[in-house]
């Protein structure tokens, strides 16, 4: 008997169990090694439906799927090899027996993983189901695998000696001089880019401290190990690519050690990277044909405020055949040599957006060592670090708002304007480099000798703030409102710089001292944290309490204490738009409450003394309140 012949006697003989036991019992489920559903100990699921309580729930019962159905011979399937549906719909389905679907998994949003025991019937139920007027989408479970990289004929190099970066996109690309510049400028937000891919070593000493806490959806635990080298490479080039900054690794684990996986796997780990804190998605892989569920997942990143970025894909052709390389919510990446020349491989198309260094990248892979691959998957990376790095300055940009800077920032190449095989042009980073400005000289503090307290003095005890000085009417409004008592019974210390924590206490004292949710915390500085956290006041500048606070710092703190109110013009050549405090100085401005160091700068990096937060207090809660 021939193989199709015999296939075909199997499916009749597999069609002939399921409609038996449908008819003399409760359904049980025929699986591909013999056994049966609710009677065998090695099949999770006793019912033909399976409703998941949460995600973790559907992610767990995925990998039992996958791995209970794996043994089917699908080499005549086709895109239905996996003889499984990915379906999306409005209400609940309809009894699929018919289609002889073997198990369904289910969730409370009409989520549905239909698996079947051959393509025909996968095939035969999905055009059922894509008639019917509630069912959003149904297709096939695809095959997702890694667009395959050409490597290095070794895999324990290490670091060249005195080198500045591994690849070298980080220097062609400005990628590391602009975090560098970042971190001067006194920039360094937390980011956070999900690898999506086949695991990261965490143990790789080039890596140390840059990976958090992720998941392996192929295995479902909570130890995402990379088995394959490809996700440790990608990740080596983002943190490359971002010196000294905390710009960290979320490893998301979709892809086996061969480097493959499904369409309903990558799916869930773009959910999960999206619902644990990722501002970066990253990833280097692809399959053949659209997918509409993984265009959905992709829809919901980008409504999170997620930036993804895709590899556009090695095999020379256009990416309107690849998912999620032909994705438009995505920026799609290509490659190019030293020499800015298209790489032979990279696929091009409509859809491509950029291009970055994929050719001859070095980076680390598992076990400690380093190696030179080639592929839009090691160009990829380069364009999601180079994401990462404009959130960390402004992490209130909106995918949108990224693609369109790294696009209009681009280096044209090929034709003028975009093209097909390189979008907006080379990947440039020099644009966003910004002057560091001067730091400038502390004053001296003048401690006048202490004189007699005389009756009717509104500074008390006070002696180190003159009379007739630009702070004199703050200070003494501020002992008066209880806001401050002085560092000492007779001094105020006016050029002494403040602690983050101090100017957040100094805030909530302006505002009454409101007593914070959290009841259980106490003394001033811990209600006046509590309060900023609670009310927002403390949400877009990273509130390291004990560390001396810039002058942007605190005009933000005061201008999110106003309800971030819509802000004036610009008249300081050191205060750029894209900065994080940009909105909070021109208000600042606009209300009166700084004037800037000169007229034409604002000193946004010089800590801020105790002088001029009281100053910037009073001038908002006396003056520009009340006018």
């Amino acid at each position: 008997m021939n193989k199709k012949k015999f296939r075909g006697v199997m499916a009749l003989i597999l069609c002939f169990i399921l409609c038996v036991s449908a008819a003399a019992s409760d359904f049980t489920i025929a699986l591909p090694g013999g056994g049966r559903g609710g009677e065998n100990a090695e099949n999770p699921f006793p019912d033909p439906v399976y409703n998941a309580i949460d995600f973790g729930d559907f992610v767990k019962a995925t990998k039992n799927l996958l791995t209970l159905y794996e043994s089917i011979d699908s080499d005549e399937g086709g895109k239905y090899a996996s003889a499984r549906l990915i379906v999306k719909a409005s209400q609940a389905l309809p009894d699929l027996s018919g289609y002889h679907a073997a198990q369904i998994l289910a969730d409370a949003s009409y989520n549905y993983l239909v698996q079947f025991t051959n393509p025909a019937d996968a095939e035969a139920c999905d055009a059922y189901l894509n008639d019917l007027s509630y069912v959003i989408f149904s297709e096939p479970d695809r095959e997702v695998k890694l667009p395959e990289p050409e490597k290095g004929a070794a895999g324990l190099g290490s670091m060249e000696t005195g080198a500045e970066y591994n690849s070298w996109g980080v220097a062609a690309t400005k990628a590391g001089e602009y975090a560098t510049n970042l971190k001067a400028r006194g920039i360094n937000s937390e980011i956070t880019v999900a690898v999506v891919d086949t695991g990261v070593d965490d143990s790789h000493p080039f890596l140390s401290g840059r990976v958090i806490s992720g998941y392996d959806l192929v295995d479902d635990d909570a130890t995402p190990q990379d088995g394959n080298g490809h996700g440790t490479h990608v990740s080596g080039t983002v943190v490359d690519c971002t010196p000294g900054l905390k710009i960290n690794i979320m490893p998301v684990r979709v892809l086996n050690n061969r480097g493959s996986g499904s369409d309903s796997v990558v799916g869930l780990g773009i959910q999960y990277a999206v619902d644990h804190g990722a501002n970066v998605i990253n990833m280097s892989l692809g399959g053949l044909g659209h997918s509409e569920y993984i265009d959905s997942q992709i829809k919901y990143a980008v409504s999170k405020n997620v930036t993804v970025v895709v590899a556009a894909g090695n095999e020379g052709q256009d990416t309107k055949d690849y998912c999620p390389a032909g994705d438009t919510e995505c920026i799609t990446v290509a490659a190019v040599d030293k020499s800015k020349s298209k790489a032979s491989f990279s696929n091009y198309g409509e859809a491509v957006d950029i291009a970055a260094p994929g050719v001859e990248i070095k980076s680390s892979v598992p076990g400690g060592g380093y190696d030179s691959w080639a592929g839009t998957s090691m160009a990829t990376p380069h364009v999601a670090a180079a994401a990462a790095l404009l959130l960390c300055e402004n992490r209130s940009q909106t995918p949108a708002q990224i693609e369109k800077k790294l696009r209009d920032a681009a280096e044209d190449l090929g034709n003028s304007g975009w093209d097909r095989y390189f979008g907006a042009g080379f990947l440039n980073m020099a644009s966003f480099i910004q002057k560091v400005p001067e730091p400038e000289p502390e004053p001296e503090p003048v401690e006048p000798e202490p004189e007699p307290v005389e009756p009717g003095n509104p500074l008390g005890n006070i002696r180190d703030v003159p009379e007739g000085s630009y702070y004199y009417d703050a200070v003494v409004w501020a002992l008066g409102k209880g806001i401050t008592k002085g560092t000492t019974e007779t001094t105020f210390s006016p050029n002494a710089t403040c602690t983050t924590k101090q100017i957040l206490t100094f805030i909530w004292r302006a505002n009454g001292s409101p007593q914070p949710k959290a009841m259980t915390v106490s003394g001033d500085f811990g209600k006046a944290l509590a309060w900023a956290d609670e009310t927002g006041v403390s949400d877009s500048v990273g509130a390291q309490t004990e560390e001396a606070c810039t002058r942007a710092a605190a005009m933000t703190y005061m201008w999110q204490d106003a309800s971030k109110p819509d802000s004036g013009s610009n008249p300081f050549s050191d205060v750029s738009n894209n900065t994080f405090y940009a909105q909070a100085v021109c208000w600042a401005v606009q209300k009166g409450i700084t004037n800037g160091t000169t007229a034409t700068t604002f000193s946004p990096n010089n800590p801020c003394t105790r002088a001029q937060i009281m100053t910037f207090l009073y001038r908002y809660y006396v003056k520009a309140v009340n006018s």
